[in-house]
């Protein structure tokens, strides 16, 4: 097997996405900066390699499709097969894994962009741990906030990379099947066993909360929905960081809360289902004013949204819950040509199949005329808040910590009580609660089904709980090929 990594740093040149006003925090341009020598001469120009990261992790090889409600919606089997085009029907039909003309070229670009951005990842945390905080505008916090943001989504670049090339812990080999990298830059680099890789991916995670912290714990107002994700930028606090947008919109950032809910992500996956817990409760119980005695849940940082704001699209993305994000302005256009085109990305469940209730106010998010069903999250929304659900790729929801406690109740054998962490979701959405039981795995499986389409993550969901899709004939298949030239450039 040829282990040979090539990488080359393309931050400095990647096209970062031309943004709407509610995302300006990535209106930083290159200008005339051709090495990352010359970018990394200033403080700002951390922010343009920061940023750069971001867009490409947005791009439609990645986030921006394949790896949301792309490749890996069709691997979940959420389509009607007969309308997808011919790439996609190898694998949702086949799991055709072989064929060079459409699968193969798809895996071998998640694979090359995702190491050449946990590359420009390498690169910039190398360069930042040897700066003075004096070569920041905001000084040494801004300085540990890059870092953080860095290290967090090397950790989440790598951990995506593990759960797509690799069996879950419950079909673990212990076979070597991935690099680590955490060099720039690196030549060869040793391939790891699942549980050796997930330690480095935790290990990262950790090291990024404690730099992250020392920002966003004193400056949660920023945490608020109307900074996090840009309804608007007022603060409750008079804080030095108002007049400088780079430190707003955290909701579209690896921000302090999303690197705790991505490390309950990992331990979860891990089978460490006891820190999965821990790390889940801190998000869940993050609030605006931690030291008070008011317990509201009005104050919370993460909730969700009514129902009625999700049926008049205004937030179709249901994003008050959304712990971190990406955005691609192109996303509308990407996906209206598999809705309009000849090859369509219909829901195949109907509506009653996917959702057990009414009144559930996931509902608002599938759209059905003509007997066909497509995901509302990705067509154009309207009204107030268009400008951010019209590009918003949600990439980890507070639903998800709710999930991650109920499967370790059902670790420890308390299905009762797991199945009440189920209905806070539910509740959440204005479903009836109580009326879940039976086999838990079963429920756990269909609310992700209700709650995450379109979003990447219920194919990771069959994978970790080793259920095996329609189609799928073995749990080989949810280990996809590393591509045949193993070279990254």
């Amino acid at each position: 097997m040829n282990k040979t990594l090539k990488y080359k740093f393309i931050a400095v040149i990647v096209a970062l996405m031309g943004l709407t006003s509610c995302n300006s925090w990535l209106d930083l341009e290159p200008s005339d900066t051709t090495t990352d020598t010359e970018l990394f001469g200033t403080g700002n120009g951390y922010r343009i390699a920061l940023n750069g990261i971001y867009s490409q992790m947005a791009s439609s090889s990645l986030y921006g499709q394949e790896l949301s409600w792309g490749m890996l919606d069709v691997a979940a089997q959420q389509y009607v097969l007969s309308k997808l085009g011919t790439g996609y029907m190898y694998v949702a039909r086949y799991y055709r894994y072989t064929d060079d003309t459409y699968v193969k070229p798809t895996f071998q670009s998640v694979w090359s962009d995702m190491y050449n951005d946990i590359a420009n990842c390498n690169n910039l945390i190398q360069r930042i741990s040897e700066e003075d905080a004096s070569k920041f505008a905001q000084g040494q916090k801004e300085q540990d906030l890059i870092k953080g943001e860095a290290l967090a989504l090397r950790a989440y670049l790598h951990f995506d990379l593990l759960r797509l090339f690799a069996p879950s812990m419950k079909c673990d080999d212990g076979k070597q099947y991935l690099p680590y990298v955490d060099k720039y830059p690196v030549t060869f680099e040793p391939y790891s066993d699942n549980k050796t890789f997930l330690s480095k991916v935790i290990a990262d995670l950790k090291a990024a909360k404690e730099l992250l912290k020392g920002y966003e714990l004193e400056n949660l107002s920023y945490m608020e929905v109307s900074k996090r994700i840009g309804e608007g930028q007022s603060s409750t606090i008079d804080s030095p960081y108002d007049n400088d947008v780079f430190f707003a919109y955290r909701g579209y950032r690896m921000n302090y809360y999303a690197a705790c809910a991505l490390l309950a992500r990992v331990y979860n996956y891990a089978g460490m289902h006891k820190e999965a817990f821990g790390a889940a409760s801190e998000v869940i119980n993050a609030n605006l004013y931690p030291d008070s005695e008011e317990t509201s849940s009005y104050y919370n940082l993460f909730k969700y949204t009514p129902s009625y704001y999700i049926s008049s699209s205004y937030k179709i993305m249901a994003y008050d819950e959304v712990i971190f994000s990406l955005s691609n302005t192109d996303l509308l256009e990407n996906y209206r040509a598999y809705y309009t085109g000849n090859n369509n990305l219909y829901l195949k469940e109907t509506m009653n199949q996917m959702f057990d209730q009414a009144s559930d106010a996931r509902r608002n998010q599938v759209l059905e005329e003509g007997g066909r069903r497509v995901s509302r999250k990705h067509l154009e929304s309207t009204g107030s808040y268009a400008n951010i659900c019209n590009s918003m790729l949600p990439m980890i929801r507070l639903s998800e910590m709710y999930y991650i406690r109920a499967e370790y109740y059902h670790n420890i054998g308390s299905d009762e009580e797991a199945f009440n962490q189920l209905d806070v979701v539910r509740d959440g959405y204005e479903c009836t609660t109580g009326r879940l039981s039976g086999n838990f795995e079963t429920e756990l499986l269909k609310e992700a089904r209700r709650t995450f389409f379109s979003e990447g993550q219920i194919y990771f969901y069959y994978k970790k709980l080793n259920i095996l899709p329609t189609n799928m004939k073995s749990s080989d298949s949810f280990v996809w090929p590393i591509p045949d030239n193993e070279v990254l450039e």
